[in-house]
């Protein structure tokens, strides 16, 4: 009895040191922050952490500073992989069919590709959001009361969980503020979107970022 006994002890040790040892794969869930006229969905995922603007303040360096702030309460993940690792989602957008890009001149070893392999497997039906023709989103016809019709822009676009565009703020601006201000009015009006999915399938809202060039 006293041997069994110690048996389920040295057990009950060895499963408790186990669970403390082993770094933490699951999914964390996303953390809703409001920074002055900035909503933000933040997740401290497995290898990096993710900000998405949810409700723009209306100025992209504004929500920038929302974000970096938010991100920098939160503490790091313990995934086992080097700093600055990236999951990346294979060619049908899901990431449990993607890949693990490392920091240049790392190269990994046995033991964190396995992690890599954990993490990607724990990802379940998670996807990253995919435009529907995005092309057919800004028309001629939109630009027709600029003198000059041609410029060089990028935006970032929130993307509801019904796949609709939430808000629409320049990264890049072509130097115009009207050319601007015309594309992005066009984006909000026809942009459409699959939404990204988290691991259990169920849609989230996101951002999606995109260069035109007219």
């Amino acid at each position: 009895m006293k041997l069994t006994l110690s048996k389920l002890l040295l057990s009950f040790t060895c499963a408790l040191m186990l669970l403390t040892l082993t770094p933490s794969i699951a999914l964390p869930k996303a953390i809703a922050l409001t920074d002055d006229r900035t909503q933000l969905r933040v997740t401290d995922e497995p290898v990096q952490r993710r900000c998405v603007v949810v409700a723009s303040s209306g100025s992209y360096e504004a929500d920038q500073h929302a974000c970096d702030r938010a991100l920098a309460t939160m503490p790091s993940n313990a995934a086992g992989l080097p700093e600055g690792t990236y999951l990346f989602p294979g060619r049908d957008r899901r990431y449990a069919d993607g890949i693990c890009t490392y920091p240049s001149a790392v190269r990994p070893t046995a033991a964190e590709e396995a992690v890599c392999k954990q993490l990607l497997n724990s990802m379940g039906k998670a996807r990253v959001t995919m435009a529907i023709e995005p092309e057919r989103w800004v028309r001629g016809t939109d630009l027709k009361k600029l003198p000059v019709q041609a410029g060089r822009i990028m935006v970032s676009i929130g993307v509801s969980a019904t796949g609709k565009a939430s808000y629409c703020s320049v990264v890049r601006s072509s130097e115009n503020a009207s050319f601007d201000a015309l594309v992005c009015q066009a984006i909000l009006k026809r942009a459409r979107f699959d939404p990204a999915l988290d691991k259990d399938g169920q849609p989230i809202p996101s951002a999606y970022e995109r260069e035109w060039i007219f």
